[in-house]
């Protein structure tokens, strides 16, 4: 995705598995495969195929890793909630707030 924020413009792919639809008034989806020459893709078919399998394995392996990593967070979180002293953190957000405000009146 490239984002140009002065002109307001964001320019990313939307291809299969992230197939994007306009979202809000005043979005463009522009199908880009108008662009592509189909005979090169039909010559390069079976470099694709590989590529997509490579692809879809990669992401399969990561979405993986992905679980991995939630179930090891959730097993440590049951060990430092206990520890943890809400009020206290509480206490400090509040006192961290009211700097803020009293900084920015």
């Amino acid at each position: 995705m490239v984002q140009i924020p002065r002109l307001s413009v964001a320019i990313l792919d939307g291809t299969e598995p992230h197939e994007v639809d306009a979202a809000f008034s005043g979005d463009h989806v522009i199908d880009m495969l108008h662009c592509v020459d189909r005979r090169v893709c039909e010559k390069n078919a079976e470099t694709i195929k590989e590529i997509e399998r490579r692809y879809k394995t990669a992401m399969k392996e990561a979405t993986a890793c992905l679980a991995e990593a939630k179930r090891i967070h959730d097993q440590l979180e049951t060990y430092y909630v206990q520890a943890m002293d809400f009020d206290r953190l509480n206490h400090k957000c509040e006192e961290i707030y009211a700097d803020i405000a009293a900084a920015i009146e």
